[in-house]
Parts: C-alpha cells; structure tokens; sequence
C-alpha cells in the first residue's frame, strides 16, 4: 500500500471546507451572494489543482514538492556557492512561516465566527500590526485598524449593503 500523506488529507479538507463554504454563501441574499461565490469557488479550483498533484506527478513540483522545484529552478540558474545546510535552513523558515500564516487565518476565521466581520477585520489588523516583530508601529497598526473598519463597515455593509454575517455573540 502507498504512504499517504498528510498533504493529502489537507488537500481534501480544504475541498470540503470550501464547498461548505460555497453552500452557505449559496443561501444569502443576491445581492450579498457574489464576493462570497467568487472567493468560494476559487477556494474549490485551487483546491482541486492541489488535489490533483498528489496523483499527477508532472505538476507536483507546483503543488507540493518544494524540494523538486528547487532542483528544477537550480539546474536553470547557474551554480553558486550555497550549502545545502542553508537551503534546507530556508526550507525551515518556510515552513515555519507557512504554519504561522496558517494560524493568523484561522484566528481570523474564528474570531469572524465569534465577534461577525466588522468588529473582528478591524480587530485582526490592529492586532496583527502590533504583534508584527519587524514592523512594532502602533500608529500603522491603530491607521490600519481604522481604514479597515471603515472599508468593512462603510463600503461593504453601509455602500454595498451587503448584510455581513455579525458572528454568534451578535446575532
């Protein structure tokens, strides 16, 4: 039997999570209907795509195998004096950096849950921003907060009306 792995079953629940995604958005209203259909079904495109390179071989460099990729970009550039020590140094930042956007995300999908869109995009920003190591400014996290509560609250709900979901401690 194959080795499966765990790349395959995140591959099939990103699938699922955005083809439940793509049935809640499917029961707004019309008009509150098209972001959430486009962001939707991309989500279900890219997901099949990155299905689809655990059993494609020949696009698998793009999808998963990082260390293909590498080899393919390597054997294109000419040699430099890098040690493997390093690139696979980068290849653990990488991850590490992937794992931390990773959780950025999902706490910004929970707290969307928890709090709704407008309280929690604003929140997300200004806590992001404040907990950034290479960019501590407050004045650009509180500058990012503001526009991003005014862009969610003021365009989306106020301009579009677009009834944004206003999580289960506000509905």
């Amino acid at each position: 039997m194959k080795h499966v792995r765990a790349e395959l079953f995140l591959d099939i629940a990103w699938i699922v999570f955005a083809a439940g995604y793509v049935s809640m958005a499917s029961q707004y209203p019309p008009a509150g209907r098209l972001i959430p259909m486009v962001v939707g079904i991309a989500s279900i495109v890219a997901g099949v795509f990155q299905l689809l390179g655990n059993f494609i071989p020949k696009i698998r460099f793009l999808t998963h195998d990082r260390k293909l990729a590498v080899a393919k970009q390597e054997a294109k550039a000419p040699q430099t004096s890098v040690s493997q020590g390093d690139q696979e140094g980068a290849v653990e930042v990488s991850q590490q950096w992937q794992w931390i956007a990773m959780i950025w995300a999902a706490g910004l999908i929970l707290g969307i849950l928890i709090i709704g869109f407008v309280p929690a995009i604003p929140l997300f920003f200004l806590v992001y921003f404040l907990l950034q190591k290479r960019q501590r400014n407050w004045k650009l996290a509180v500058g990012s907060a503001i526009a991003m509560g005014i862009l969610t609250y003021g365009v989306f709900e106020k301009v579009l009306g677009l009834h944004l979901y206003a999580g289960i401690l506000f509905s």
